[in-house]
């Protein structure tokens, strides 16, 4: 019973985390709009997912657009890896000293066969999340994530992850036209 409970906090929380839909026609762009960006397209459930290479398992905070039926959303996936369980319900994204709050009602937990564990969520971005992003300029900004549970962990942003939502933004932006 409590799995089926935060099943549906989980899709009400998906389902209804954005603004406004924002409809895209994903054939518009050419490959030149989404260099170094990863496309993937499911044609059984007509879904186009935009993502960063996940290259190693380090990445604490990639961004993703994602296109279903035509419409638009992006996403930060928020991660962290560590030998201890954070249970975070609470991100801090600092950025150059300005710092961002997010409040988390559920994450996916994971125990990885290397003794470590993770714990992820996806946030839909808002305008506050979108305002935070993009004050990332270069890959020289000072980021760092924050997680907030029975325990704190921080995390530094890497250089892909910092390069990687800079050009998903550009993207996202030529997506809404």
């Amino acid at each position: 019973m409590k799995r089926l409970i935060l099943l549906a906090l989980f899709i009400s929380v998906f389902s209804f985390g954005q603004n406004d839909s924002i409809k895209v026609d994903v054939s518009k762009i050419s490959k030149k709009d989404y260099k170094g960006i990863k496309k993937t397209y499911d044609k059984f459930d007509n879904v186009t997912v935009f993502s960063l290479s996940m290259a190693g398992t380090s990445h604490h905070f990639l961004p993703e657009i994602k296109v279903v039926d035509s419409v638009m959303s992006f996403r930060i996936i928020a991660k962290s890896n560590s030998y201890n369980w954070i249970f975070y319900d609470k991100i801090t994204l600092s950025i150059n000293g300005n710092k961002f709050d997010f409040n988390i009602p559920i994450t996916n937990e994971v125990i990885n066969g290397s003794s470590t564990v993770s714990e992820s969520t996806v946030l839909l971005a808002d305008e506050y999340l979108l305002k935070a992003l993009r004050q990332i300029k270069s890959k020289n900004d000072e980021v760092f994530i924050r997680f907030y549970g029975k325990r704190n962990s921080t995390e530094r942003v890497i250089n892909y992850e910092k390069n990687g939502i800079i050009k998903m933004l550009a993207l996202y932006d030529r997506l809404k036209g």
